[in-house]
């Protein structure tokens, strides 16, 4: 009977692991990190100029992506945070140019010179998967001391991705579980699928498996549908890892 329960259990882990879920976690968190930045002052003023520069860019996104970057940059050259890092995006996702990282993360350190946050976030990934771990760690502490929530999480989920191991997961836990208390998706995730595993000890189990279910049937609800992110390129460089 024991046995049987048991693997139910893990049935429902994974099915709230599901590829389906991995990927709404990941574009929740987009949002989530968009819509923190915005309202909680990480996200610098724009001048009028450059906020109708990239308002026009937005309105020509999809039929005419070459000119909308063009203007984009124009009002990067000008010290546009946000079209700064909308020109980072563009070089990291091979958007209209061709990839380079390089590029990206030259336009992303001018953005975070100008006052992106978000940015930072993202450098600190590619620094992270360049190898170059305590630069990465230094700029998203910049964050956590800041008070930049999505800064906790990443700071917390990327050390325990270098070393995956139970001693490294409950060292960053509080780190992550400061950003899943702000309503950070893939913060409430990633702690709630350490409890699930037992990564965090059995007696957290089925703990993280509430957890999980509790954030499935919060996704499938849709809270924040009447929240729309800020359209940043940050929604776009949150982009989903390898678990």
């Amino acid at each position: 009977m024991a046995r049987c329960v048991l693997c139910r259990l893990l049935q429902s882990v994974a099915r709230a692991e599901s590829d389906q879920l991995y990927a709404a976690v990941w574009s929740a968190s987009a949002d989530w990190e968009a819509r923190f930045t915005d309202e909680h002052g990480f996200w610098p003023d724009e001048t009028d100029e450059n906020a109708e520069l990239i308002h026009r860019a937005r309105a020509l996104q999809g039929a005419d992506p070459a000119a909308a970057l063009a203007l984009y940059r124009i009002a990067a050259d000008q010290g546009s945070p946000e079209a700064l890092e909308l020109v980072a995006w563009h070089h990291q996702t091979g958007t209209v140019v061709a990839a380079d990282p390089n590029l990206a993360a030259e336009w992303l350190r001018r953005a975070i010179a100008a006052g992106a946050w978000r940015a930072t976030i993202v450098y600190a990934r590619h620094l992270d998967a360049l190898g170059h771990s305590d630069p990465a760690d230094e700029l998203l502490q910049d964050g956590i001391d800041a008070g930049f929530a999505p800064a906790f999480f990443w700071l917390g989920y990327l050390r325990a991705r270098r070393d995956p191991t139970n001693a490294t997961r409950r060292a960053v836990q509080p780190l992550v579980e400061h950003a899943a208390a702000r309503g950070h998706p893939l913060a409430e995730w990633t702690v709630a699928r350490w409890m699930a595993r037992g990564n965090l000890g059995i007696g957290n189990i089925v703990a993280g498996l509430r957890r999980l279910f509790a954030l499935s049937g919060q996704l499938r609800r849709g809270p924040e549908a009447g929240q729309p992110a800020k359209p940043t390129a940050g929604s776009g460089t949150i982009a989903p890892t390898s678990r």
